[in-house]
């Protein structure tokens, strides 16, 4: 299981898998091979804390105005846009527990995610975003593999409405989500709101 740890100087929080015992540094960590599984470190404010990454979300943040409803053949042409633009980071859309359909970049599997990003670009990573106050159920989320999206990115509140309208702590609702994201494989960003 994930294990929360102290900030470091520099503000970053560490949470590794496994037994706790060799606790390193994000200089050691950036050296260790593999995915993010078993006995590999994460940051929770990204692996490559220090350096610029350019994310591009316009085919998810853009669907506040259009109910994400941008037409296969759009989305299909904007993925292929941003692809060559030299963006590092493609926001591809939600996961979310509703109807999926083709038109839209609301995503209810990753299987539905993999049609869209098709043969991976080098060089490049592609993104996802869910939410705690709507999340995708993770017994819904495939393991990560090399044909499903880099990374989930996850917005995170301080507190929620219940179904009764009362308020509640969805700090740490958001904390085991993000565990359970990281412990199918994926990379985490979370977007604290």
């Amino acid at each position: 299981s994930l294990q929360r740890t102290d900030t470091t100087d520099s503000g970053s929080v560490w949470i590794r898998s496994g037994k706790k015992k060799n606790w390193k540094n994000s200089g050691d960590y950036k050296k260790r091979p593999g995915r993010y599984g078993k006995d590999n470190w994460l940051c929770v404010r990204e692996e490559f804390m220090g350096e610029k990454k350019l994310l591009d979300c316009t085919l998810r943040d853009g669907g506040y105005v259009n109910d994400w409803n941008f037409g296969q053949q759009s989305i299909q042409g904007m993925l292929e846009l941003l692809e060559r633009t030299g963006t590092e980071i493609i926001e591809l859309g939600f996961l979310k527990d509703e109807p999926y359909h083709k038109d839209r970049t609301v995503f209810q599997s990753m299987e539905q995610v993999k049609k869209l990003i098709g043969k991976k670009k080098k060089g490049l990573q592609y993104a996802v975003m869910a939410e705690v106050v709507n999340p995708l159920p993770l017994s819904m989320l495939a393991p990560a593999d090399k044909d499903s999206a880099d990374m989930i990115r996850v917005i995170v509140w301080k507190t929620k409405h219940d179904k009764t309208g009362q308020v509640t702590d969805a700090l740490r609702e958001g904390y085991e989500y993000c565990k359970g994201i990281v412990d199918r494989g994926y990379r985490l960003g979370v977007q604290p709101a």
